[in-house]
């Protein structure tokens, strides 16, 4: 299944059941409204930010509506680069807990994946402080994947995050567990949230199987994606390894780089025709889809070190001189990376066309710099594209 054979289940679970057609004009002044509401609420003021929003109908429909879809794609992507990395494979049967749930799309998206990698049996804990989003997330389970075996808990985080692990009855442990679009909302006011929040989540550590997935997802604000990061470091010195998106489990180089400094995935929204006329009419920019994660394994992962591969951190950007510069992070540090804006054998590389999170293998680059700590596009020059390839290339030739 793709996306868009959940948006006619969304307006009709938005609607209460009935009709599954294209809104009205009606209906989306109404849902592009209520989205003013909740965007200005989660990423402006952020008032609305851990504040029961879920239980209030319009608001819960205008993130059925806009904010599903867009974490279902972002859930979408971060699989399918740790996938095509070789970084996760999952048994036939899998357990999955959905924590701080809402009404499922990052838990749907997720089990949406593991099908397309053949699993069997899937087993779904549901768990968040809003029952009326759990139940809405049930059903579309039951709509989508009828043959799943899901459970719901209804918990209040905050409260119980000290033993969290007490709340769930799965002594075996769960195979991978999903804290999207969740972290930031949890003791938002308070001086010691960082400190709860790695206490919450080596809590759940206990509940997460040997070599089990952590996937944490945040917005791309500076302020989460920051947090978000500072929390993996952390995480790391705890029995966590990094398994995407990063190069490597070495302590990210963005937060000694500056205050102001993150990084954060971004991902062109294509074919979602319902949420770009829904941020239209709430005159929005939606162009895309942004936001910081990381897939954790619990346990220690041995990476065989790649020389030569990178992911991108940030979109291209045109300086002074006429070059369009790249900065690319190999785990260790984040390097420059340039070619002139009319250099036609970079635009034949794709160079010009990279995207930030999106994995390269460098060829033959030019050392550049009075340091000689950045890189150029030069003649000899080549760049790897080895997810698109769907699977990972290493060449013979020299790397840098």
């Amino acid at each position: 299944m793709n996306l868009q054979d959940f948006i006619p289940r969304l307006i009709k679970l938005w609607r209460g059941g009935g009709s599954s057609s294209v809104l009205s004009p009606k209906e989306y002044e109404r849902v592009s409204g209520a989205l003013l509401r909740l965007q200005r609420g989660l990423t402006g003021d952020r008032k609305l930010a851990g504040a029961g929003y879920m239980q209030e109908n319009d608001l819960l429909g205008a993130y059925l509506l806009y904010y599903w879809p867009v974490t279902f794609l972002q859930v979408h992507h971060a699989f399918e680069t740790a996938v095509l990395s070789n970084e996760i494979s999952f048994e036939n049967e899998v357990s999955v807990l959905d924590l701080g749930c809402g009404p499922g799309p990052a838990g749907i998206s997720f089990c949406n994946e593991l099908k397309k990698q053949g699993v069997k049996k899937i087993h779904v804990t549901l768990a968040d402080y809003s029952s009326k989003a759990v139940s809405l997330a049930k059903k579309l389970y039951e709509s989508a994947f009828p043959e799943t075996d899901v459970c719901e808990v209804i918990v209040d985080i905050e409260k119980k995050y000290n033993s969290i692990e007490t709340v769930f009855n799965k002594k075996q442990g769960f195979d991978a567990i999903i804290i999207s679009h969740a972290l930031n909302e949890l003791w938002k006011t308070q001086e010691d949230a960082c400190q709860k929040r790695q206490i919450f989540i080596l809590n759940i550590k206990k509940i997460l199987k040997n070599d089990g997935i952590l996937f944490l997802m945040e917005p791309a604000l500076l302020k989460t994606s920051r947090s978000l990061i500072e929390l993996r470091n952390s995480l790391i010195k705890e029995g966590f390894s990094v398994v995407s998106p990063c190069p490597s489990s070495e302590e990210c180089p963005v937060i000694k780089a500056g205050e102001n400094i993150t990084c954060h995935g971004e991902y062109a929204l294509k074919n979602v025709p319902l949420v770009t006329e829904i941020a239209r009419r709430a005159k929005l920019d939606r162009n895309s889809v942004k936001m910081t994660y990381f897939m954790f394994k619990n346990g220690i992962v041995s990476r065989e070190e790649k020389k030569g591969i990178y992911t991108v951190v940030s979109e291209g950007m045109l300086n002074k001189s006429g070059r369009i510069r790249f900065l690319l992070c190999d785990g260790n540090r984040r390097i420059a990376c340039s070619a002139k804006k009319d250099d036609s054998h970079a635009a034949e590389t794709g160079f010009f066309k990279l995207h930030r999170y999106e994995k390269i293998e460098l060829i033959n680059p030019e050392v550049r710099g009075d340091n000689k700590d950045s890189f150029g596009i030069g003649k000899e020059t080549a760049v790897a594209h080895p997810l698109q390839q769907g699977k990972s290339h290493i060449s013979d030739r020299k790397k840098v």
